[in-house]
């Protein structure tokens, strides 16, 4: 019985490769990020009248950042002296402690993302529908058949701690209730406060969270990061009050009287992924929304919502048009002679190397008079060919060939033909 052996010096030498390459490219949307974290101040800074829309819209233009890692802008003039220098300053040792610390981030995230919710869904709903749906259909424009439908899906929980109203989920969206309010307060402000959380949900405001959760992890060593998500939060708090006194018609007085009342008879709560009504530790915000307080026509919103879109789409059109492919299979062969010293790029149709369905397709004379042209002895050469290319400098995979010179159908092909090679084929394709 055949006995086959794992070749691990490949998956190592792979692994390798995927650490530093990861890295580099994590490092370059970093560098990218630095960037965009100067403009959007720019606009934050310009923005006098303190408009809560633009800045959190200026905000989420951070996102397309992490698209560009494989951006051509990192290979152009002097610019490319800088990705010369993280090829020789990033190594594969600090790829693994990069993404360790990125995988360890990730599944503390998920884990109390899923406690969190797991604890939300054991809780008592609140069976007041009518009042709910009132709510929902308050927020909601009569032509607005999708956030209809998806509001309509909120389930609104009851719990008996003093914390501050959250809501959270993408695709079973909630909303938690305190016990104080369903019970002790008027049905006026209970309206304000579960309008304002259904805001959050119809808005899109907790994709965004995760969104900026996402990246918090993805550029854990970047300090400003943590920052921006912090402004996120305050700007997403303060669009959500102008939307709910534009739709529940409070007047601003009443509104900030409210939320002063929320801070003095909870504790606040906050946690990935979730859109927290107040934080009772941060008075200068609440200061901020209250002081901010104002009111917007229909088309305001509408207007900004439009140009944002454009905006960020012409931004992802951009970063795609100037990045350089997932991948590039080389349509040409190398070179290398007995002693694996590189010789030359074999331009197949006129050096007599051809490729074809991953084998190689030699004549015999005009090879022959290659291998005179570039005075190769020995009695091999080796020809790599059908590798991947992610970005110059970057790549692995394909196979290599040892060639006779004496007899150039004397072909060894040494990549081996198994699933790991096939594996990490795909990977280095599709997933890096």
């Amino acid at each position: 019985m055949g006995f086959y052996m794992i070749d691990w010096f490949a998956i190592k030498s792979y692994m390798d490769f995927a650490a530093q390459y990861c890295l580099i490219k994590c490092v370059k949307t970093i560098t990218i990020g630095w960037i965009l974290f100067f403009l959007i101040y720019l606009i934050r800074f310009f923005n006098k009248k303190k408009n809560s829309t633009i800045n959190y819209y200026a905000m989420l233009l951070l996102v397309p950042a992490v698209f560009m890692g494989m951006s051509k802008v990192f290979f152009i003039g002097r610019i490319n002296y800088y990705s010369s220098l993280l090829n020789f300053l990033l190594t594969p040792l600090l790829g693994y402690i990069y993404f360790s610390v990125v995988f360890v981030l990730l599944v503390h995230f998920i884990y109390l993302d899923h406690k969190m919710k797991k604890n939300v869904y054991a809780l008592p709903q609140w069976t007041n529908t009518i009042f709910i749906q009132d709510c929902i259909n308050s927020v909601i424009f009569t032509n607005d058949h999708f956030s209809h439908y998806y509001l309509n899906h909120v389930r609104v929980y009851i719990i008996n701690e003093n914390i501050s109203p959250f809501s959270g989920g993408l695709f079973h969206p909630f909303v938690v209730l305190p016990n104080i309010i369903v019970n002790s307060w008027d049905k006026e402000k209970q309206k304000i406060v579960l309008c304002h959380e259904l805001i959050h949900i119809k808005s899109g405001h907790i994709f965004w969270k995760y969104i900026f959760s996402f990246i918090k992890i993805y550029w854990w060593i970047n300090p400003l990061i943590y920052f921006f998500e912090k402004q996120l939060h305050e700007d997403m708090e303060m669009v959500c009050d102008e939307k709910s006194i534009f739709y529940t018609h409070l007047p601003k007085a009443e509104y900030g009287k409210l939320l002063l009342d929320m801070v003095l008879i909870l504790k606040a709560v906050h946690s990935q992924g979730i859109a927290t009504f107040v934080n009772r530790n941060d008075y200068q915000v609440l200061k901020t929304r209250i002081g901010s307080l104002s009111i917007h026509q229909k088309n305001y919103y509408k207007k900004y919502f439009i140009i944002f879109i454009a905006v960020f789409t012409g931004i992802v059109a951009t970063i795609m048009a100037t990045s350089y492919p997932r991948y590039t299979k080389f349509t040409d062969a190398s070179l290398f002679n007995e002693q694996l010293e590189y010789i030359s790029e074999l331009e197949n149709l006129v050096s007599g190397v051809q490729i074809k369905d991953g084998t190689l397709l030699i004549d015999d004379d005009t090879f022959k008079q290659t291998l005179k042209d570039k005075n190769i002895t020995g009695e091999y050469v080796y020809i790599y060919f059908d590798g991947i290319m992610k970005v110059p400098g970057s790549g692995g995979g394909g196979n290599t060939a040892r060639v006779s010179t004496n007899d150039f159908s004397d072909i060894t092909y040494l990549a081996l033909d198994c699933i790991e090679n096939d594996i990490l084929n795909v990977f280095l394709k599709y997933i890096l």
